[in-house]
């Protein structure tokens, strides 16, 4: 009876990048937060140094800020987790789609929180889509971009039902969506690239040199 196939190139290099891939993507996830609930505190707090002012947001009260806290939190701890999870070596297939699933989920809440398709935050649905791409998988990348769709058009339903004054006009909505798809196509697009990349490379290493068929 046949024993299983060794893994090609391909799925070593693939195992290996990912796990560097969502260390990477970690790292970048704490900085995002962290950056964006800067944002968040300057918004609420305004900014007033000489030359240098910023008002307050109209909106952004304390019960806002109080939510938008809340949720930088808990994406603060879901970094803690998979922090800790990768540096003990536990890091099943499923690790980097739950971090990933998380990651949107909390985008749509933070977006639900603010002004939805109107929100400037927006541009974060994006960035999840590139972090998906560090982790060189691209069923993740598959994963990630449905995701980002799904999330964009429960937002636009959600505004639509409860704050119709923030809902964007429909070739705003089509462009978005586009954008979202196209942008999961081009990061499938170069990790497709890649793969073909190390299989050229894998073969050409095989390849017996003309030393070696010379040899005896």
């Amino acid at each position: 009876m046949a024993g299983p196939s060794p893994p090609t190139p391909w799925h070593v290099t693939e195992r290996l990048a990912s796990l560097r891939g969502e260390e990477r993507a970690n790292g970048l996830r704490v900085l995002g937060v962290t950056v964006f609930y800067a944002i968040e505190v300057l918004n609420y707090r305004g900014l007033s140094l000489g030359p240098l002012e910023l008002p307050r947001v109209e909106g952004v009260d304390t019960t806002f800020h109080a939510a938008a806290t809340a949720l930088a939190v808990a994406w603060m701890a879901v970094a803690a987790a998979v922090l800790v999870a990768v540096k003990n070596r536990i890091f099943p297939p499923a690790l980097k789609y739950l971090s990933t699933a998380l990651d949107l989920v909390l985008v749509t809440a933070v977006l639900t929180l603010a002004d939805g398709p109107r929100s400037p935050m927006l541009v974060v649905l994006f960035l999840v889509l590139v972090l998906a791409g560090l982790r060189l998988s691209r069923g993740l990348v598959l994963f990630a971009t449905g995701g980002a769709a799904l999330g964009y058009l429960f937002l636009l339903g959600d505004v639509l039902v409860r704050r119709p004054e923030l809902a964007v006009p429909a070739h705003f909505q089509i462009t978005t969506l586009a954008a979202l798809l196209l942008c999961g196509g081009v990061v499938y697009a170069i990790l497709a690239e890649v793969r073909r990349a190390v299989d050229v490379y894998a073969a050409l290493e095989r390849r017996p040199t003309p030393k070696d068929e010379a040899a005896p």
